[in-house]
């Protein structure tokens, strides 16, 4: 019985059936002409001609395994960078490297709680600052959203002033000083 076609498999080289070399060596000769197997085995194997085919199929494996290894490298290569000239200046300004610091808007604002133009309040008073004092602090901070405290404890829940309070109080809770406690009396932090 004669067969056409590459039959001989990975399977059928493990099989129990295991063939002799000639035939596998046959088989790989005829392989790719899709000649009758059992002719070829007959008429017997040139080696030479066998021998020559393997260099040439090793030889085309290498060629691939190279040109990968080509285009890797090609890959990680450094790509040259272009450098453009700066003009240098002779002239040198510290100032612009480093610019003074601006004082904190706490120390523009003078702590002041006794005489005019005070900005806070006393501790007796609830401590905090005047609507005078978040005045000139809102003058010499533009865009501030700087309010005075909200003072009534019978505020309704859910307005404005209710949130306010209720997030001013969760936020000192942990205020243990003398001014904290006394400003957290007067925004009524007691009902929270």
């Amino acid at each position: 019985m004669a067969y056409k076609g590459n039959i001989i498999t990975n399977k059928a080289k493990a099989s129990a059936f295991k063939m002799n070399e000639a035939l596998m060596q046959g088989a790989k000769y005829a392989g790719g002409t899709h000649k009758d197997y059992s002719k070829v085995a007959s008429d017997g194997f040139d080696s030479a001609l066998i021998e020559q085919e393997d260099t040439k199929e090793t030889q085309r494996l290498k060629d691939a395994a190279n040109s990968r290894k080509v285009q890797e490298s090609a890959r990680t290569m450094v790509k040259p960078v272009s450098i453009t000239p700066v003009a240098i200046t002779t002239s040198f300004d510290a100032s612009s490297i480093n610019p003074p610091p601006k004082p904190s808007p706490s120390k523009k604002l003078r702590k002041t709680t006794k005489g005019k133009g005070r900005n806070f309040r006393s501790v007796d008073e609830g401590a905090g600052m005047t609507s005078a004092g978040v005045k000139k602090y809102r003058k010499e901070n533009p865009g501030s959203k700087l309010k005075t405290a909200v003072t009534k404890c019978d505020v309704k829940a859910g307005t404005k002033a209710y949130n306010r309070q209720k997030a001013f109080c969760s936020r000192s809770k942990s205020w243990t000083g003398e001014r904290g406690r006394a400003a957290r009396k007067r925004w009524c932090c007691s009902r929270f």
